[in-house]
């Protein structure tokens, strides 16, 4: 997997190993970064730290974009957790699975919806982002985690997107009922 595509990420597999083995960018504050999580592809940690003139040779020599790993599942979503809104445009121009699913956040548009980030959120959604993906134990949808944050200017894109303010699941419910519990007025 590590030989396809480096980028301006170390030249060989052999180098990437050994980077990868002594710093953890998904978990910089353990002292055993490593211990016994797998690496990720080259494109996830690009994403991570916001490097978009690694991820565009990256992408350029074919690298998977929807490839599995890490510790918020893709590439994509990692993008959107920390609104690194040029390489999700990048992502999602490639071929991104702008719906896939795993990990704490469902999806790329509840991982941007949890930290507030607006215009990233409005990029997904404009990408054709479900607005509705239901998933994620505690949150099940964009909108519940939006709420819970109390991130009200995401809140109120949603709705004017036609989130489903009903949608039920997650630990509280419905947005509504999070709401209330809550004390966030979207």
């Amino acid at each position: 997997m590590y030989k396809k595509a480096f980028g301006s990420f170390p030249s060989s597999a052999d180098t990437y190993r050994a980077w990868g083995l002594l710093f953890d960018p998904d978990w910089p504050f353990l002292e055993n970064p490593r211990e016994s999580r797998p690496m990720a592809n080259p494109l996830y940690y690009a994403s991570l730290m916001g490097l978009p003139r690694t991820v565009e040779p990256l992408l350029e020599k074919g690298v998977d974009i929807n490839a599995h790993g890490g510790r918020f599942d893709y590439a994509i979503r990692i993008a959107s957790l920390l609104g690194h809104q040029r390489i999700i445009r990048l992502l999602l121009e490639t071929g991104a699975d702008i719906n896939a699913q795993g990990h704490k956040f469902c999806s790329a548009l509840q991982a941007a919806s949890a930290e507030g980030h607006t215009e990233t959120v409005r990029i997904l959604l404009e990408a054709g982002s479900d607005i509705n993906l239901r998933g994620g134990a505690r949150y099940n949808t964009a909108l519940g985690i939006a709420t819970e944050e109390g991130h009200k200017k995401v809140v109120k894109l949603l709705l004017g997107e036609g989130a489903d303010v009903n949608a039920r699941g997650g630990e509280y419910g419905t947005a509504l009922l999070m709401a209330s519990l809550l004390c966030h007025r979207p």
